[in-house]
Order: structure tokens, then C-alpha cells, then sequence
């Protein structure tokens, strides 16, 4: 039991040793870096809720259908940018106006390791 107990108080001191100068308990941790491999503006708008309404069809090999997604803009900003891979898009709706025209929208030549921009 004592050995476990100065395992434990070693870990303790060694965990508070490491802690930077500026620590200070409850600080907010700092955000993530850029993500290099996406071309998603993450920066200017974020995916809150995601709903999926898809069909399969084995015989071809596909999935088909729609996705909703359910965004908040953080930082202004006039484009929202997806990661796609190999993927036909036939339209882009704004869902909050359904009798709204289908909205513009540019698929950019794939780059072979990380796809296309919607």
C-alpha cells in the first residue's frame, strides 16, 4: 500500500512539475492549430448538427440522398466550404427558405490527397 501511495505522490509531483509557468488551474485551453487537410473555412463557420437521408443501393455501389447541415457562423463571412470526395452534387439549398432558388455553387479540380471543394 505505501509503495502505491509513493507511486501515486510521485505521479502527482511529476504531473505539477511539468505544468507551464503561465498555467493557472480552470485556464481555457488554447485552440487547435489550422487543419492543413481540409478545405472547410472551420475558421469562419462551424457544423452544429448533421442529418443524413440516405438510400443504398448495393447492386451499384452507391449512397444517395441529402445531407442537412445546421451551421453558425463565428466570424463573418459570405462562403461556406466542404470537404468532398468523388461526389456528384446536384443541388445546394438554403433550408431555412424553401421556396428559394437553388443556391450557386463551384466544385474545384480534386487535389489526389484531399479531394475536391464544394
Amino acid at each position: 500500500m505505501l509503495k502505491l501511495f509513493t507511486t501515486l505522490a510521485s505521479l502527482a509531483f511529476v504531473s505539477q512539475a511539468r505544468r507551464p509557468a503561465s498555467y493557472q488551474a480552470g485556464s481555457i485551453v488554447p485552440p487547435p492549430l489550422a487543419d492543413n487537410s481540409t478545405y472547410g473555412n472551420t475558421e469562419e463557420i462551424h457544423t452544429e448538427h448533421l442529418a443524413l437521408n440516405l438510400t443504398v443501393d448495393f447492386d451499384a455501389r452507391t449512397l444517395s440522398g441529402q445531407a442537412y447541415h445546421q451551421m453558425r457562423v463565428v466570424q463573418e463571412t459570405s462562403t461556406v466550404q466542404f470537404d468532398i470526395w468523388d461526389l456528384d452534387i446536384a443541388g445546394v439549398f438554403n433550408s431555412t427558405d424553401l421556396n428559394s432558388a437553388p443556391l450557386n455553387f463551384t466544385i474545384l479540380q480534386p487535389n489526389p490527397a484531399i479531394g475536391s471543394v464544394l
